[in-house]
């Protein structure tokens, strides 16, 4: 954009000048355009010495429109003046040994966020400030990144030392990372209301109210005043909140008002469906645990086969966390008798109740702008609630969400008696096409069919069709049969939705749906097809290379009756080898 001539000289120390560029090309977070990235080069010239610096910068408006309106108070994004529905995960540091994440690592965890349409990261306070290189790859994927400052779960020294130490990291760690385009948001502290509270009120704490009051007092000069001022001070612009979540879950107002983390389902052992019930206006946290892959497991407990296993249950840091997995998936699947069709399971429970979630937020937009599960990644093997485990494995959850953060999603409400499809659009542009349905038995026979033309305007969450519940709710059928919905609109593109009007435990799902698969080798090196046709509804079918390391395009899917799916499968292997070990495993030989 400029040449030689429009060089400046700064001969005052301190000096600051400003740059015009015209007609911009904006950076856009993932979903929402191209996050455009300028190279600025600057020189120092002292004396005889020149130094020589190069910076990659993006140009945007981001703004936290937090607004009292006939709810409460909203919490959303407007990225260069347009709304964004956030979408994405709490990330943690990749590894306990910091000097051993990888250039390679950061770029395949966050590449697999933006390949499931994320367009946020929280980087939680009780991990770490992440190396440069973290955020540079968000700069370039357009993942926004919700910066902690590190600060989690507990109350801090009131202390004028303490807060001078807390100063100079603030300063430290904004000016070092304020620069780039992803860092979208800066919040004072994880959880430590919540923890406050929870922790206040036990016994034996001998907390006296003259502590509580020094206390409360010090939190609120910390995190309400010096931290605010220091941030804007330095950039009167930059988005800074408080505490993350805004008030504590239990509270109904929590779910009117900025920020909500929900912990009911897991920690407060509410049904997996209450995730559909509490949606509040901005979702900064809620999850549930599943078991690492099997060849994960092997790596770090070798021949484990069995959840007693001594080194399986040092890696898992919450005290009843197999236990509570157990309760849910009693509760909603059938529990298996092997070791590797329970960690299969576990998964299945996870992605069942996280997907729950994800839906209802998204149908509830604009009430609801944002939705941030805990947690994407590992720092060391473990079960936990990851949905990319510490080798960089998907569960089942990670493939999922390429559909449940999709642009266009179809999602299904049953409400009392009746049962609602919406289609929600995160989209740039509106889209028009027609939606259809089908009612069918798992064996394929169609018990009732139609369609109706539907328009998704960008932005929005509609509701294109509604049913009497009476429609599928014949005693006969309701524990065989599906419905299937299907979005077509421009450019023959589609979005899928299957929906079951019961728990998978109780469906009567075919032992043998009549799996067939047929493995072809593409004309990329290394790169197979595997297509997969079933003649009775599979439910959740699970491909695995037993015992090798394989990546597979997608898994954990449902097939209808008669229907193919072609499935990308990537390694080092011999046609034969893939056909050899291949193992194909579906709910249904799990079912009663």
């Amino acid at each position: 954009l400029y040449d030689k001539s429009s060089m400046i000289a700064i001969n005052e120390p301190g000096s600051m000048f400003y740059f015009y560029v015209p007609h911009p090309r904006l950076w856009w977070c993932n979903g929402m355009g191209k996050p455009n990235l300028y190279e600025f080069t600057c020189e120092f010239t002292i004396g005889k010495q020149v130094i020589s610096e190069k910076v990659a910068f993006g140009i945007r408006i981001i703004e936290l429109a937090v607004q009292p309106d006939h709810f409460g108070t909203s919490f959303s994004f407007v990225l260069n003046d347009r709304p964004v529905f956030i979408k994405g995960a709490s990330w943690i540091p990749a590894d306990n040994f910091l000097p051993r994440v990888t250039t390679e690592k950061y770029y395949m965890l966050l590449k697999g966020a933006q390949e499931s349409h994320m367009n946020m990261m929280r980087v939680w306070g009780g991990g770490v400030y992440e190396d440069d290189r973290f955020y540079n790859i968000c700069d370039s994927l357009g993942i926004m990144v919700w910066q902690d400052f590190m600060f989690a779960e507990g109350m801090y020294p009131a202390d004028l030392h303490f807060q001078q130490m807390v100063s100079l990291e603030v300063r430290q760690q904004f000016f070092r990372l304020s620069e780039h385009p992803s860092v979208s948001i800066w919040c004072g502290n994880s959880g430590s209301t919540d923890s406050w509270k929870n922790n206040r009120s036990e016994k034996g704490r001998g907390i006296t109210p003259a502590d509580s009051a020094k206390i409360v007092a010090g939190y609120n000069k910390l995190f309400l005043e010096e931290i605010r001022k220091i941030v804007k001070t330095a950039d009167r612009n930059a988005i800074y909140w408080p505490a993350s979540p805004t008030a504590e879950a239990d509270n109904v107002a929590a779910f009117r008002n900025g920020d909500v983390q929900y912990r009911g389902v897991w920690w407060g052992m509410d049904p997996l469906k209450s995730y559909e019930t509490y949606v509040g206006r901005f979702m900064s946290g809620y999850g549930f645990q599943a078991l690492p892959s099997m060849i994960s497991i092997r790596e770090f407990a070798g021949n484990c086969n069995s959840l007693n296993d001594t080194w399986l249950k040092n890696h898992q840091k919450h005290p009843g966390g197999f236990e509570r997995i157990a309760e849910y998936m009693l509760r909603d699947y059938p529990v298996p008798d092997t070791f590797c069709n329970y960690v299969y399971v576990s998964q299945l429970v996870q992605s069942d109740g996280i997907s729950r979630a994800i839906q209802a937020h998204r149908r509830n937009r604009p009430y609801c702008m944002g939705t941030l599960f805990w947690q994407y990644n590992d720092c060391w093997p473990a079960t936990s609630w990851s949905t990319v485990d510490y080798f960089g494995r998907p569960k089942l959850l990670q493939y999922a969400l390429k559909e449940l953060y999709a642009p266009v999603l179809v999602s299904v409400e049953e409400e009392n008696d009746s049962v609602f499809v919406y289609i929600v659009n995160d989209d740039t542009s509106t889209h028009a096409g027609t939606i259809s349905f089908r009612y069918m038995n798992f064996d394929g026979t169609i018990l009732n069919e139609g369609q109706v033309p539907a328009v998704a305007l960008h932005g929005t969450s509609s509701i294109p069709l509604v049913f009497k519940r009476s429609f599928f709710m014949d005693s006969a059928i309701t524990v065989n049969g599906v419905l299937s919905l299907v979005f077509y609109y421009e450019n023959e593109q589609t979005v899928r939705r299957v929906h079951y009007f019961d728990s998978p435990k109780n469906l009567q799902l075919p032992k043998n749906p009549g799996l067939k698969i047929i493995v072809t080798p593409s004309s990329v090196s290394g790169t197979f097809f595997i297509s997969i046709t079933t003649k009775q509804l599979a439910k959740s079918v699970y491909i695995t290379l037993d015992g090798q390391d394989a990546r597979f395009s997608e898994n954990g899917f449902d097939l209808l009756p008669g229907e193919e799916r072609i499935v990308t499968l990537t390694g080092d292997f011999e046609k034969s080898e893939i056909e050899n070990s291949l193992v194909l495993l579906s709910l249904n030989a799990l079912a009663n």
